[in-house]
């Protein structure tokens, strides 16, 4: 409440606009509206909070760029009306005449004519009336010199909202025509020509030619990670194998997962392949089929399979996959590893035994010495630790034995100059034998 703004806006609502019941001057006077004038910038504000909030930014720009343009005529316009009322109506050949018994009403004619003109003189297609005054020609060639401007500013705006989507479109056929040429060179037949063709041509009118995964690097992680919350945490959630896990393990699951895109009738995976991957269906339809092609079930966006897969860390036996999935329209696949999976479980020990737990009940149609390995994978990982302790530990050791050649090499360098210096200091208080003598014959030496 104490900015400018807040002032600002107060005042411009102010109901000024009673005041015309007192001052009636030819429909009352303009001049006690100018209080809403103060509250402009709150237009301009709006446009840019529904341009970064809404999906179809460029419609908005360009919608921004026709409503700032229809305000600019307009006001060019009223322009031109208030000089017709300072010099006169019909005073000569550059003012307008004043239609008072017009049919189409006095004030409809006035302002459409103001209009047309301003609409003329701007779009710089010249003026042809003839200017008697020096203010009119003045008048003529303030507004002829924005309009230059107006032209020009428009013709860079538009082409640099237009520019972004040509300069992608031009890269995209650059890279299809290198794709053409080396299918042709390599002699590729026309079927899969045609399927390449189709599955590029999709990408582009999906807009997903560029990965849309690129686009949230420039967020911070949290967001990120809000985000593919938001976006997948449904989906885990009605997963079998994930129910009532915590969130953070759900988090950490996601943000591991990685796009696929699949064409109309890839295999995703196929009956007894070993099965490492689980797949969450984001886009276009799949189904469950035989090895005669006889659809099983067709699965939808948001479905999951494979999910069985991620157990088999816990078996000694690899799983296998019991159907063949195919694509059959452009699909788009997140699919999650069971080295991701088992590496994020090592930092949720309840997580883990969770799924565990999850296994032998999932898995109940094995054996149990298939689903007891766990702890067998446990040992495995164990003794993993167990070995990379011990050659933290043998580098330890290495690492102080050369500190420790090191201080003696330095202990004995120390005290080599320390036995130096004492010698020299010695030397310096030892007395000279020549200068002895010499005293001692000068001290017998008769007086």
């Amino acid at each position: 409440m104490k900015s400018v703004v807040f002032v600002l806006d107060v005042v411009s609502i102010v109901p000024t606009d009673f005041a015309y019941f007192f001052h009636t001057r030819q429909g009352g006077n303009w001049a006690w509206r100018l209080n809403r004038c103060l509250k402009v910038h709150r237009v301009f504000e709006c446009i840019e909070r529904m341009t970064s909030h809404s999906s179809f930014p460029m419609a908005f720009r360009l919608g921004r760029i026709l409503f700032y343009l229809l305000v600019l005529i307009h006001l060019t316009g009223c322009a031109y009306y208030s000089l017709n009322v300072y010099i006169g109506f019909g005073y000569d050949g550059w003012t307008i005449e004043n239609y008072g018994n017009s049919s189409e009403g006095q004030f409809v004619n006035l302002y459409v004519r103001c209009l047309h003109w301003a609409t003329v003189i701007l779009a710089d297609e010249g003026d042809n009336s003839k200017a008697s005054l020096v203010i009119e020609l003045l008048f003529r060639c303030y507004f002829t010199l924005k309009g230059h401007i107006l032209v020009g500013t428009i013709i860079a705006i538009v082409a640099s909202i237009f520019g972004n989507n040509r300069r992608k479109l031009t890269r995209f056929r650059q890279q299809l025509d290198g794709i053409k040429t080396y299918m042709a060179f390599r002699h590729v037949d026309e079927e899969m020509q045609d399927r390449v063709l189709k599955w590029a041509t999709f990408m582009w009118e999906e807009r997903k030619f560029q990965n849309s995964e690129n686009d949230l690097e420039i967020l911070p992680v949290p967001l990120r990670r809000s985000i593919a919350k938001a976006a997948q945490m449904d989906t885990f959630q009605r997963v079998q194998l994930f129910v009532d896990c915590e969130p953070q393990f759900l988090e950490e699951l996601i943000m591991r997962l990685e796009l696929q895109v699949f064409s109309p009738g890839d295999l995703i995976c196929r009956k007894g392949d070993v099965g490492k991957e689980m797949y969450i269906v984001r886009s276009g339809t799949l189904q469950v089929v035989s090895e005669q092609g006889e659809v099983f079930a067709n699965l939808a966006q948001g479905s999951v399979f494979g999910e069985i897969s991620l157990l088999s860390i816990f078996t000694k036996h690899e799983n296998r996959r019991t159907a063949n999935v195919q694509s059959f329209s452009y699909s788009e696949l997140f699919s999650l590893s069971s080295g991701d999976f088992k590496e994020v479980l090592e930092s949720f020990p309840v997580a883990r035994e969770k799924m565990i737990a999850k296994s032998r009940e999932l898995l109940k149609d094995r054996t149990l010495s298939e689903v007891v390995h766990t702890n067998a994978d446990e040992d495995t990982d164990l003794s993993y630790k167990i070995e990379r302790l011990q050659n933290l530990s043998q580098e330890t050791v290495l690492l102080i034995e050369s500190f420790t050649k090191t201080i003696i090499t330095d202990t004995v360098k120390l005290k080599k100059r320390l036995a130096a210096l004492e010698a020299l200091a010695s030397n310096r208080e030892r007395p000279h034998p020549t200068r002895t003598k010499a005293k001692l014959a000068f001290a017998q030496t008769p007086v």
